[in-house]
């Protein structure tokens, strides 16, 4: 008798376990408990596109926790999933998935800022991957959506390495990052580049602009023209995924630039060629200028303050017109600088070209 209720007890004891590995395995393989941040990220995907709205929250937290254990796509996904509006120049890449959840999830700026965080400590260490998604990083951190201790730096750095990695808009972004700091030259490689390789109408209107205005170049009316002619034939090759609103913008721009160039063009009397070159000496907010470098003497100087950007010429220099003059950028300041000094100091029937040295 003994034996026999040693072994019903026994049984008793072995059924409850197998019923309870049973209902622990089955609850394991519902909640995803000892998923690889790969397989979490893969069936949550797949739940979302379920009709039911338990599926649908049972994947995005498997997303959720994907993202937790450092899976790019899912920090991807939630970061663009939170935030609910992204800048215009942003590429969403997950259209369909947000579009599946989105009447489950409401929008959580905050959220969507922190995945983006995770995102960029993730995308520190990759090498050569997700271009597209730096440039993206850039554009988050050039909007003040992404903040830090220097964001406009840190657009810069995400946008080089986009375009480093062939991203053609990173491209452009980083010819605007050099070009909004005087560095005419850099800035002329990376619109070129964006050009000749991707066809980038933007990058044809600045060069276009640099011959036009002397930045850094010799102003040649001429290569101008040619610039913006090619931005106009680029804008009707420009990628499907800019509006049409945008590329009649870009052609407009083109067009009237183009228009401008040919009537200087037509109406100018040849003139002497000067070239100067010139250095930089600050910051983004105010920097002086000094010919023929940063060693040599100043010229003048450029400073933003409060959005009130002021250029002036060193005393002295002024003969030629007022001294100091209230400008719409930076760059305009630095242009006006240089061209009041080489009128100063070479007279007024002469060209300019300008060029910085570094």
């Amino acid at each position: 008798m003994k034996r026999i209720k040693y072994a019903s007890i026994i049984f008793v004891i072995g059924a409850i376990l197998y019923v309870s590995y049973t209902t622990y395995s089955d609850l394991a393989e519902k909640h995803c408990w000892h998923c690889s941040r790969e397989v979490l990220f893969e069936r949550g995907t797949g739940l979302i596109f379920e009709d039911d709205n338990e599926s649908k929250e049972r994947g995005i937290k498997f997303i959720e926790s994907a993202a937790r254990q450092g899976h790019i796509e899912a920090q991807i996904f939630l970061g663009e999933l939170y935030m609910g509006s992204l800048p215009a120049l942003y590429y969403i890449h997950n259209k369909d998935k947000i579009a599946a959840v989105r009447a489950n999830v409401p929008a959580d700026e905050q959220k969507g800022i922190s995945y983006f965080k995770q995102l960029t400590e993730s995308l520190s260490s990759v090498q050569g991957d997700y271009v597209r998604m730096q440039y993206n990083l850039g554009v988050l951190f050039a909007n003040g959506i992404l903040e830090s201790a220097d964001s406009r730096e840190d657009a810069k750095v995400w946008f080089l390495r986009s375009a480093k990695g062939g991203d053609i808009d990173a491209m452009y972004e980083a010819g605007m990052c050099y070009n909004d700091t005087g560095d005419y030259t850099t800035a002329r490689q990376w619109f070129t580049d964006a050009f000749e390789k991707g066809g980038e109408c933007r990058s044809a209107i600045m060069i276009g602009d640099y011959y036009f205005y002397a930045k850094g170049l010799i102003k040649d009316y001429g290569q101008s023209i040619v610039w913006y002619g090619n931005a106009l034939s680029a804008v009707s090759d420009s990628k499907p995924v800019y509006s049409d609103k945008v590329k009649k913008r870009w052609s407009q721009s083109a067009s009237n630039r183009l228009k401008i160039a040919q009537k200087k063009a037509a109406e100018r009397p040849g003139k002497e060629v000067v070239t100067l070159t010139y250095g930089l000496k600050g910051g983004v907010r105010a920097y002086s200028i000094y010919t023929p470098d940063i060693n040599g003497i100043l010229v003048g100087k450029v400073r933003n303050e409060n959005g009130k950007i002021e250029a002036s010429v060193k005393q002295g220099d002024s003969s030629s017109g007022p001294g100091i003059s209230n400008v719409a950028s930076m760059n305009e300041g630095l242009y006006w600088v240089l061209n009041r000094y080489a009128e100063n100091k070479y007279g007024t029937d002469k060209r300019f070209g300008f060029v910085l040295k570094k």
